[in-house]
């Protein structure tokens, strides 16, 4: 079996196989076959184990991470109701624009009005989807359903053919 990172995660100068192989041997000692969080950070601990420099252990720094993580929860966390095609249906009053320049929240509101915002969350979305096929797809029980939004990413990505999706300039 051949372990990767993720793209963009920040590996820490360890490699994933490292780390994959460590893992394979906790859940070994697991009798339910199950691993959980607190059981890598109690294996992390020891200075000698190789899942150790994947953690914060300056509790200070590791603090601050945790409330920039709690802040962008109550971002993604505040929703309004609002009428949608006569249902009304909790939505997210703030939206992430993932822009190269200036990374951040703003008001769905803003984000839809505003057009280089809103190209942003829809290639933004179809990433989602993309993650969802690739994580989900290799089950049996949503082949079709994957194959459905393998339709649907394609279809969209062939509507905005020649649009600008990510960081256009006029």
């Amino acid at each position: 079996m051949v372990f990767r990172w993720r793209e963009g995660f920040p590996n820490r100068g360890v490699l994933a196989a490292v780390v994959g192989k460590e893992i394979e041997r906790i859940l070994m000692g697991v009798p339910d076959e199950r691993v959980k969080p607190d059981m890598l950070v109690e294996a992390a601990r020891n200075s000698r184990s190789p899942l150790h420099p994947m953690f914060d252990w300056d509790d200070n720094v590791a603090a601050e991470k945790w409330r920039k993580e709690q802040a962008g929860e109550l971002l993604r966390a505040v929703v309004v109701i609002q009428e949608i095609d006569g249902v009304k249906t909790a939505v997210r009053r703030f939206a992430y624009i993932p822009s190269e320049e200036n990374r951040g929240y703003t008001t769905m509101a803003f984000a839809m009005k505003d057009p280089e915002s809103a190209d942003l969350i829809v290639a933004e979305s179809l990433r989602y989807l993309e993650g969802w096929q690739r994580r989900f797809g290799i089950y049996s029980q949503l082949r079709e359903e994957a194959a459905a939004v393998a339709s649907l990413i394609e279809r969209h990505k062939k509507k905005a053919k020649g649009a600008c999706l990510v960081g256009c300039k006029n």
